[in-house]
């Protein structure tokens, strides 16, 4: 009988591949072994030929649900004296070349479990198997094996070694397996740092009772620490707004179970499966009229007609919560603007001052994550991922195409970094916002942890064209010390390429009109840009139109205060002194007429995000954010309010001259509306559906058929669907399927435009003459 080698590369580690592949060896009566290697999983096997290519067959068709294969290869390599057929572990001979297991969220069995009182892990906090627990967040090296984890200083008692060992068992090669007979410890902290209780069974029971008293608990889950507090105490959510220094921004809530969510929320499917998924992020659900939970929404979500909810997806939270039997706040335990803590030396000194106690564990975190956040849209369920961290990253989205090794570091405000390495690309978890320090560190961190998982050195740094960037510097900085080619990439072209490589559009044949609207973005003209409009033609992308450039003022005050927006838009427009002057004090009121009114005023941009806070500003809604994307947010919350939304008809165009599309038409007919006592949710749902007629004008001046959306503004749930609603019967649209269209898309932006640099292609699109195309209803 022949013998033959098997390689399978993918997602193929840490998810009971290999007792999978055991178990269907032995019943297809194969004799060989399994191993893990730093490029996947390795098969040798010696049967029937027959036999050995329907068990290879079966490995490619059905492989375990949690796997992703991304090549397989099979060849025979004559005979080999092999007999039974076992797991085998074998040190890596190459560079590591796979895709990293995210960490997953705790299993229907493990759950089952922890509640049987029969059972040897009943109320044990960190009961896992193949199935489920951390992953990426433990990894020290590959390829996944328990010694290279921080589940290696935790020796195995015998019986947890009889499950490791069976073949039968699922937690057979469960590199976190354990029980309360070889535990992963709890102990349970003040602030600080006095012992309140290391007795396994009391630390639950008194964390309870601390939460139902109104306390706030740092709990150690597997990205980080989570902030816990009773989101049923009015005065505890007080508390901690306060001591977050967060005045509005909404926070997360986790619930018991499901049925104790959906009396607060409305759930669909899609929300459910992913809620109960291996992934199980916040999802953004549409708030009930009258939540019955006890929960007080308005303070954990003020203004807003949604709420963040999730399920415990480790047993330590499942434990508490279902003591607990009411909805906790859970927050990423951390300062403004700061990185979620992670490291058990430093949690009491960064959370003095927000926490009241800690519940810590004694395994080790060596990748820091915050939760992963995603919406559906309520009317056409397209989902938006909104942040990718814990339980999707650093999972890739598909096959890298370059054969060099190239590092792109993103953007600043909502920073990841992506690089290709041994023809696979790999993108990091959300790192936050660059402009504070320790996010930055945080950044380097993590790229030198992952550097040294794959072997990684770069070839080639890619970075945005901002020279202020953090993201920037750093990358020049790295060019410099080691001597390689630094490439930039505009800003929205490394969005489209992000939204067109998702949908395998790079190479498209037909042009492809790209709309990216975000905040800002340095354009190759150095113009402040993010309301562009982009065409891909002949594996070129080049700029096609852009929204009207209007005053950029007081630099980067007006990305937080919504009032400056609507101020440069409309400051000599009829009617808009009587709505904006009660937003200024008098001094600022005459500063800011003055620098408008000056002569060679010239700093400008083409912002849609600010257009947005504009509106928001005008309607009253929010003159200075609290939180980023507010004004957006509140917007689109008034306008979700409109009963006849799919009805309503947007507002009239002003010419499109097939370059500048102009919104101070729009913003006068708002300012109007305002004051003809016309209802903000009406006002707010016309400028929605205005914006889905803009992207109508342009691709039906061009007679493009195809268009891709990125950018933060397509974060909007509302504008999503309207687009879907009015567009696609005429027009192919795409949309980002497993990346954020903020700038967290931007690394991975870099890398897809890399493949279209340098390849030949003219662009040549005909315009129709649209002269005057006012919004049909």
């Amino acid at each position: 009988m022949a013998t033959f080698c098997i390689h399978i590369a993918g997602k193929v580690q840490g998810i009971g591949f290999r007792p999978f592949v055991y178990r269907l060896a032995k019943q297809s009566g194969l004799c060989g072994w399994v191993r893990n290697q730093s490029d996947g999983l390795y098969i040798k096997v010696k049967g029937e030929a027959q036999q050995v290519l329907d068990f290879y067959g079966q490995l490619k068709c059905h492989p375990p649900a949690l796997a992703r294969i991304q090549s397989a290869s099979i060849e025979s390599i004559g005979e080999e004296d092999l007999a039974g057929f076992q797991i085998i572990k074998e040190s890596p001979s190459v560079v590591a070349n796979l895709i990293l297991t995210p960490d997953l969220a705790m299993c229907a069995s493990c759950r089952s479990e922890i509640k049987d009182s029969t059972n040897r892990r009943y109320n044990y906090a960190f009961t896992t198997c193949t199935c489920c627990g951390p992953r990426y967040s433990i990894m020290a090296k590959l390829p996944y094996e328990r010694e290279h984890t921080t589940m290696a200083p935790f020796a195995m008692c015998e019986q947890c070694e009889r499950e490791y060992d069976d073949p039968e068992n699922r937690r057979y090669f469960s590199q976190t397996n354990s029980c309360p007979a070889c535990p992963v410890l709890l102990i349970l902290y003040t602030v600080r740092q006095q012992m309140v209780t290391a007795d396994q069974q009391a630390i639950i029971p008194a964390a309870v009772q601390l939460l139902q008293e109104g306390y706030i608990i740092a709990v150690k889950g597997i990205g980080g620490y989570l902030l816990l507090a009773d989101a049923t105490n009015a005065q505890t959510i007080r508390t901690l707004r306060a001591r977050k220094r967060r005045p509005s921004k909404p926070f997360a809530l986790m619930y018991p179970d499901l049925e104790t969510a959906q009396r607060d929320v409305q759930l669909k499917e899609e929300e459910i499966e992913l809620l109960q998924g291996t992934a199980s992020p916040i999802v953004l659900a549409q708030k009930k009229t009258h939540p019955a939970a006890g929960t007080e929404a308005e303070l954990v979500a003020p203004r807003l007609n949604k709420l963040g909810v999730m399920l415990p997806y480790t047993p330590l939270f499942e434990l508490l919560l279902s003591q607990l039997k009411k909805p906790v706040i859970a927050t990423s335990a951390n300062t403004h603007g700061h990185h979620i803590s992670f490291r058990d030396q430093d949690v009491f000194r960064e959370l003095a001052g927000i926490a009241d106690y800690v519940l810590q564990h004694d395994r080790d975190i060596l990748v820091s994550q915050d939760d992963s956040v995603v919406q559906v849209t309520p009317r056409h369920r397209q989902s938006i991922l909104l942040r990718r961290s814990r339980g999707f990253a650093p999972s890739v989205v598909r096959e890298a195409t370059a054969k060099e090794s190239f590092l792109a570091l993103g953007a600043d405000q909502k920073s990841t970094f992506s690089f290709t390495s041994s023809g696979n690309l790999y993108i990091s978890q959300y790192l936050g916002n660059l402009s504070f320090y320790d996010n930055v560190l945080n950044l380097e961190q993590s790229l030198e942890h992952l550097a040294s998982l794959y072997g990684f050195s770069p070839s080639h740094i890619l970075t945005d064209k901002h020279p202020d960037y953090t993201s920037v510097i750093l990358g020049k900085r790295l060019a410099q010390q080691y001597n390689l080619p630094c490439e930039e990439v505009q800003h929205h072209e490394a969005h489209f390429a992000a939204v067109l490589d998702e949908n395998q559009l790079l190479e498209s044949q037909e042009p492809v009109l790209g709309v990216i609207w975000d905040g800002t973005g340095l354009g190759n003209d150095n113009l402040i840009r993010g309301g562009e409009f982009l065409l891909l033609q002949n594996n070129r992308i080049t700029p096609l139109a852009q929204i009207e450039p209007y005053p950029h003022l007081a630099g980067d005050k007006m990305a937080i205060e919504p009032r400056l927006s609507a101020l440069a838009l409309c400051f000599d427009a009829p009617g808009a002194e009587a709505l904006l002057k009660l937003y200024y004090s008098t001094a600022e009121w005459k500063l800011y007429q003055s620098i408008l009114q000056g002569a060679g005023y010239k700093r400008q941009t083409t912002s849609m995000g600010r257009i947005f806070d504009a509106a928001a500003a005008l309607l009253g809604l929010c003159s200075q954010m609290s939180y980023e994307g507010e004004a957006a947010m509140l917007l689109e919350a008034s306008a979700a309010r409109e009963p006849e939304l799919y009805g309503v008809a947007g507002y009239a165009l002003d010419v499109f001259n097939g370059k500048n599309i102009s919104f101070l038409y729009i913003i006068r007919q708002i300012i109007k509306d305002v004051q003809q006592g016309l209802g903000t949710e009406h006002i707010a749902a016309k400028f929605h559906v205005t914006l889905v007629e803009v992207v109508r004008i342009v691709a039906e001046h061009y007679a493009l058929k195809r268009i891709a959306f990125s950018g933060g503004v397509f974060q909007n749930c509302l504008l999503t669907d309207l687009l879907i609603d009015k567009l696609s019967p005429d027009f192919q649209l795409y949309f980002h399927q497993q990346l954020p269209p903020n700038d967290e898309c931007v690394s991975y932006g870099q890398l897809a435009w890399m493949q279209l640099k340098g390849k030949p292609g003219e662009v040549s699109v005909n315009a129709k003459n649209i002269l005057n195309h006012p919004i049909n209803p």
